[in-house]
C-alpha cells in the first residue's frame, strides 16, 4: 500500500468519524431527530414479531450492496435496542458474509476479479494461505470493503469452514464496539459542553490514528503472505 493511499485512507476514516459526530450534534438540536424521538419511534414497533426478521433481512441485503457496518449496526440498535440489536446485527452480518461467499463461488473468479482489480490478487493469495487468520483481521479492520472480500473469498481456495470461523470471530468485536457507541450516543439528551465537544473531537482523532496504524499493519501482514 503506497504512502499516498495510506494518507488518503487515514483522512477518509477521520472525515467519516468527524461527520458522524457533527451530524449527531446537529440532530441533538432538533427535537424531531433527537434521541428521545428516535426511541419513541422505535417503541412503536417493538411488539411487532416481524421486526427482528426485517432488520435481519435488511442487514443481509445491505451487505450485498456494500452498505457498511457503521450504518447497519446503529440502525439495528436504534430499532431493536442494544441487546437485541447487537444480536440481530451480528447474526445478519455473519449471514450476509456467507451469502457473499456463496455468490463468489457461483460467479467464479473472472467476474469477481474484474470487479476487484489486479491489486486484490495478493490479498486473494493471503486468504487462501491464512484462511481463518486473514478473515479475522479483515473483518476486524477497515482493510477493504466487506462485500468485495466475501465475494473474493468465494473465488479462492479458502475452505468454507475457515471462512465461517474467521468471519464469526472477526465480525464480533467491531459489531460490539459500534453497538456500544450507538447505545451511549442514544443516552445523550443534551448538547455537549465546549470541553466535552473538544474531548469528543480528540477521541475521534485518536480513533482515526489508531485505525490508520492498525490498517497499515494489517495490509503489510496480509500482503506479506
Amino acid at each position: 500500500m503506497s504512502p499516498r493511499f495510506r494518507l488518503l485512507l487515514f483522512l477518509g476514516v477521520f472525515v467519516i468519524l468527524a461527520v458522524m459526530a457533527l451530524v449527531w450534534g446537529i440532530a441533538l438540536q432538533d427535537e424531531d431527530w433527537g434521541p428521545t424521538r428516535v426511541r419513541a419511534l422505535a417503541e412503536r414497533f417493538e411488539d411487532r414479531a416481524w421486526l427482528p426478521w426485517a432488520v435481519f433481512a435488511g442487514t443481509v441485503i445491505g451487505l450485498q450492496v456494500a452498505i457498511p457496518q457503521l450504518v447497519l449496526v446503529p440502525v439495528a440498535v436504534i430499532v431493536l435496542g442494544p441487546w437485541s440489536g447487537f444480536a440481530i446485527a451480528y447474526l445478519g452480518t455473519v449471514a450476509g458474509a456467507v451469502v457473499g461467499y456463496l455468490a463468489g463461488r457461483y460467479l467464479g473468479r473472472r467476474p469477481v476479479r474484474r470487479l476487484s482489480g489486479p491489486s486484490m490478487k495478493r490479498l486473494s493469495r493471503s486468504l487462501a494461505r491464512r484462511g481463518i487468520q486473514s478473515m479475522v483481521v479483515i473483518n476486524m479492520l477497515p482493510v477493504v470493503s466487506q462485500t468485495l472480500i466475501n465475494l473474493l473469498a468465494g473465488t479462492t481456495h479458502i475452505r468454507f469452514r475457515d471462512f465461517l470461523v474467521g468471519s464469526v470471530i472477526g465480525i464480533l468485536p467491531p459489531t460490539a464496539m459500534v453497538t456500544l457507541a450507538t447505545h451511549l450516543l442514544l443516552q445523550v439528551g443534551r448538547m455537549p459542553t465546549p470541553g466535552e465537544a473538544l474531548a469528543l473531537l480528540l477521541a475521534v482523532f485518536l480513533t482515526a490514528m489508531l485505525l490508520w496504524y492498525l490498517t497499515r499493519r494489517a495490509w503489510n501482514w496480509l500482503y506479506g503472505a
